[in-house]
């Protein structure tokens, strides 16, 4: 069934007061420190940045996710089985979207404890994720729409001043 989802329109990219802003900031910064401890396992050798980060990236906060960009306006998916509509909250900047789940259910999964040692590979999660996708065209904050069905959410963003513009033949147009 499709239902909605809330979005949290914020029309000022400076104005970061939402408490979403700081969980992106700190998964953020979790994930640079992830990607540094895998530079560092490496033996600090260059070539790997991306890959490192990537994998620092899925380590930490990794819902799949996809962003289509069309000519007026980005489409993004994120998968999230197991949430409800009510407990996913999309955060929209001129600049980007910021899409974050956490579970209320009884008996949802409790965040472990870190396992002893160097952690080599994990796919451990607590049940609360937080994504961040930047945009290069700023979007029209008013113009942002969320859905979810299927454990799939589609966010609809579309780009400043381009919203509804039909673009008509010059045939046509005589």
């Amino acid at each position: 069934m499709l239902t909605n989802v809330a979005v949290k329109k914020v029309s000022d990219a400076k104005q970061r007061t939402e408490p979403v802003f700081a969980m992106a900031d700190a998964m953020l910064q979790s994930i640079r420190t992830r990607a540094y401890e895998l530079f560092s396992q490496r033996g600090f050798n260059d070539g790997f940045a991306l890959e490192d980060w990537f994998k620092a990236e899925h380590e930490i906060s990794w819902p799949a996710a996809e962003l289509v960009e069309e000519d007026q306006a980005y489409q993004l998916t994120v998968a999230l089985p197991g949430y409800t509509s009510g407990e996913i909250e999309v955060t929209a900047t001129p600049q980007e979207i910021i899409v974050s789940a956490a579970s209320e259910k009884k008996g949802a999964a409790k965040p472990r404890e870190p396992a002893k040692g160097t952690v080599r590979w994990s796919e451990f999660r607590s049940n609360q994720v937080c994504r961040r996708f930047e945009v290069p065209n700023t979007i029209d904050t008013n113009q942002v729409t969320a859905s979810f069905e299927d454990g799939l959410l589609t966010v609809k963003a579309a780009k400043q001043g381009k919203a509804g513009k039909k673009i008509v033949p010059m045939a046509a147009a005589a």
